[in-house]
């Protein structure tokens, strides 16, 4: 799939990788929002990828618990996020989040007390996975595994930041950029 990027982040992975999240962010939600496609039907190695950084992102900000939470449970984007991981090749983040998928699995009546309430519920597993994570040095970081993958794999149309903010706009209000 083709991507646009603002050519003024090409040489910094943290706004490269950005850059490439807002863009795949809106991609995904005009397309279930405007087209009624689920996730499962717009599946490509870059929705994957965003997956893998939400994952990342939620944990980093909230915890496991957190990314469950603003997941609603939902088994398919976790699914979706460990593909995006294992093609990475981020092994550490794919064992943490299989671990954590299996603990959902096995625990239905503790995942659904956890999402029928505003209050935090402890769970020393997702704790301790959380610390597994926090644990894993930046240059392993998912950002840093994505910034590698998508240099060398991404299918980029470089453009200017003004060409960039246009495409934008319009992938933001139709779902299409061409």
């Amino acid at each position: 799939m083709k991507f646009y990027m603002n050519s003024a982040c090409a040489d910094d992975d943290k706004r490269f990788v950005e850059t490439f999240f807002d863009y795949i962010y809106i991609y995904i939600e005009r397309k279930i929002y405007n087209f009624n496609d689920s996730i499962s039907d717009i599946r490509c190695v870059e929705v994957d990828i965003a997956r893998a950084l939400r994952y990342e992102g939620e944990v980093n900000n909230g915890g496991h618990n957190q990314y469950i939470n603003n997941l609603d449970g939902n088994q398919t984007e976790m699914a979706i996020a460990l593909d995006g991981l294992t093609l990475l090749g981020a092994e550490r983040q794919v064992n943490i989040l299989r671990e954590m998928i299996r603990w959902t699995k096995a625990n239905p009546k503790e995942v659904y007390r956890m999402l029928s309430t505003d209050d935090y519920i402890k769970q020393p597993l997702l704790e301790s996975l959380d610390d597994d994570l926090f644990s894993i040095p930046s240059e392993l970081s998912v950002r840093q595994h994505a910034a590698n993958w998508l240099r060398k794999n991404g299918n980029f149309v470089y453009v200017t930041e003004e060409q960039y903010e246009e495409i934008r706009q319009r992938l933001f209000t139709s779902g299409l950029v061409n």
